[in-house]
């Protein structure tokens, strides 16, 4: 989430960018510590569901033309991206 923005600003925002995309989504926020680096202090992130892999493909796409940061940017199999991140041999 940017700095700056309050969650339910950014949620309504983030649903005006996948909506031009994709139709059956649903956003759930949450709270967690960031995944890189030592943190003490948990961040707001937005979880996108969508029914296809098609249509996840194109929200993450969309998110990124608009400039926004995604926690995992892996536009394939997020398993594959957590075990970079942990360095386990895939």
């Amino acid at each position: 989430m940017p700095e700056g923005k309050t969650p339910s600003l950014f949620q309504i925002e983030l649903e005006g960018i996948i909506s031009n995309v994709t139709e059956n989504f649903k956003i759930e926020s949450l709270e967690a510590f960031p995944v890189r680096g030592y943190h003490t202090v948990k961040k707001t992130y937005f979880r996108v569901y969508n029914t296809t892999t098609k249509q996840r493909k194109l929200a993450l796409n969309a998110v990124w033309v608009n400039g926004l940061e995604t926690a995992s940017d892996d536009n394939e199999l997020v398993l594959s991206m957590l075990c970079i991140e942990i360095a386990i041999e895939i």
